[in-house]
């Protein structure tokens, strides 16, 4: 199971965490699961301190889609592209959003493809 996990925000990899740890955990234990962490923002994201993810035991994102526009709909539209290509590169059979502002409503029109 391909799974893509997608956050703008630094709270959000609070909701993020147990989820990396419990499919870490299944694929330890033979499962047949991967994920992929996407991160709306910049690897410059000063928010982001490496402390971070070591004190929530999680790895950093796998990318950034370095969208960091302040304007709503140029933030939206930078995500629908941004987001679109990385699920062209790596389709994922399973989307989580772990958000709940912009990735939300762009995630949520991820058209669902039949493999």
């Amino acid at each position: 199971m391909k799974v893509t996990i997608i956050a703008g925000a630094r709270p959000n990899f609070m909701k993020i965490a147990p989820l990396m740890r419990a499919i870490r955990a299944a694929k330890a234990a033979g499962k047949n699961i991967t994920a992929r962490l996407v991160y709306t923002g910049s690897d410059e994201d000063k928010s982001l301190e490496p402390s971070l993810f070591t004190d929530l035991d999680m790895p950093r994102p796998d990318v950034y889609l370095h969208v960091d526009d302040t304007d709503f709909f140029q933030r939206m539209a930078g995500i629908l592209v941004a987001f679109a290509r990385e699920l062209e590169q790596h389709p994922a059979q399973i989307v989580l959003v772990v958000d709940d502002l912009t990735p939300t409503m762009r995630a949520l029109s991820w058209p669902k493809r039949k493999e």
